[in-house]
């Protein structure tokens, strides 16, 4: 009974010993094909490092290689909008690496689970994920992870309207960034700027933080770094009513998102396309790339994209004389965007739409909500920005008021 029970044993571990040396090399192996990746990871081998991974984390002998391999896949779950899975892959990972004592890479792996909830629109889950990257990385005087929390979180809250917070967080991340001199750092914390001056209508400083941001990625070639900046430069030209050069910065974003297989980014720059299209008068491409970016925010469920493309959408039937489409879609843009900064504009289409429709009173009531947020809620020169906008749709509200019967 004993020969018995000691030969099984010795099979039983043999074979453990064989089926981890088997996962260690397919952790490698898997590794290096990431890694080997320029730009986009073919399905059929994300779906291989994604099985070999499931098994890699199951064990601690296999930690390493399975930290390893995350960390390089991330990128890559997150371009392609493998969002679900991944955050699955992510959170065990994290878990993996607490039981392992493993701070370094509870931190890192913390930040990628952060990273995909910005994307993924899962605000309360991305503060939550950021701010415990920023207390375990005092923790562990990480000081490069504890710059990018800040700089993300103040990214955050630039999209959230929280400008003062925002200022503060980005302008402590270039700090620390620059003592670390970390050019990574410091050309995303510039762009994060560079955004967050453009919602101030700072026009200068916006444009001086993104151009420092694009040279350090030229210099570096980083090629996805600059596909988020010059989509920047064009919506910093699109506002200060430069549409051709708004035109021409996205377009050179979107074929860096294209060729780099950023698919919903690719989404956006078709759309800041269509925008600026429409405003110099060439409907057809208007159409035709609203109609991409639609396609695309409809397949990754971006309620924001959609949202937004339902404004354009609303443009191009106004062009139409279509106003009761143009109605439809204005009403569920106001119902599903909740960023302010966006409101405005999409607000003084519904004004433009309910004048043509007769419906006076509400665009009466929508003009006054427009100067509330102008004055309560937004940059403290957005009334001087929107001032003669904001007065010439008075002066349209009050002409069809006088001219019309009754």
């Amino acid at each position: 009974m004993s020969m018995v029970g000691e030969t099984n044993g010795v099979v039983d571990n043999s074979y453990a010993t064989l089926f981890f040396a088997y996962i260690s090399r397919s952790l490698d192996e898997a590794l290096a094909t990431v890694r080997a990746v320029s730009s986009r990871l073919a399905d059929e081998e994300r779906l291989q490092a994604c099985h070999v991974l499931d098994y890699g984390l199951r064990a601690a002998e296999s930690w390493t290689g399975a930290r390893d391999l995350t960390i390089a896949l991330a990128t890559y779950m997150e371009r392609g909008g493998h969002w679900e899975i991944w955050q699955q892959f992510l959170e065990r990972a994290i878990a993996a690496a607490q039981e392992r004592h493993d701070l370094d890479h509870q931190i890192t792996l913390t930040a990628l689970l952060a990273r995909l909830y910005q994307r993924w629109s899962k605000s309360a889950a991305m503060v939550q994920s950021y701010r415990r990257v920023i207390r375990l990385a005092r923790r562990g005087n990480n000081r490069y992870e504890l710059a990018r929390a800040c700089s993300n979180l103040g990214y955050h809250y630039i999209l959230t309207g929280n400008l003062w917070r925002a200022e503060l967080l980005s302008h402590y991340a270039l700090a620390i960034f620059n003592e670390l001199d970390s050019n990574h750092g410091r050309a995303h914390t510039h762009n994060h700027l560079g955004i967050l001056f453009t919602r101030q209508y700072d026009w200068v400083k916006a444009k001086e933080h993104l151009l420092a941001a694009c040279a350090i990625w030229q210099t570096s070639q980083d090629q996805f770094g600059l596909m988020r900046g010059y989509g920047n430069l064009s919506f910093l030209y699109h506002e200060t009513e430069n549409y051709r050069e708004a035109i021409h910065y996205s377009t050179l974003a979107i074929e860096l998102a294209e060729r780099l297989g950023e698919e919903p980014l690719a989404g956006v720059f078709a759309m800041n396309i269509s925008v600026g299209n429409l405003n110099i008068g060439d409907l057809q491409k208007t159409k035709e790339f609203a109609a991409l970016a639609q396609t695309i925010f409809e397949k990754h469920s971006d309620r924001f994209g959609l949202a937004q493309i339902a404004h354009v959408n609303s443009l191009i039937a106004i062009e139409e004389k279509d106003f009761l489409q143009a109605q439809r879609y204005i009403d569920y843009a106001l119902n599903e965007l909740k960023e302010r900064y966006f409101l405005v504009q999409v607000k003084f289409t519904k004004v433009k739409i309910e004048i043509q429709l007769r419906n006076y009173a509400i665009a009466e009531q929508v003009l006054g909500e427009i100067e509330t947020l102008l004055t309560k809620h937004l940059a403290v020169n957005a009334l001087q920005f929107y001032s003669d906008k904001l007065k010439e749709y008075w002066h349209r509200l009050a002409q069809a008021l006088s001219s019309s019967p009754g």
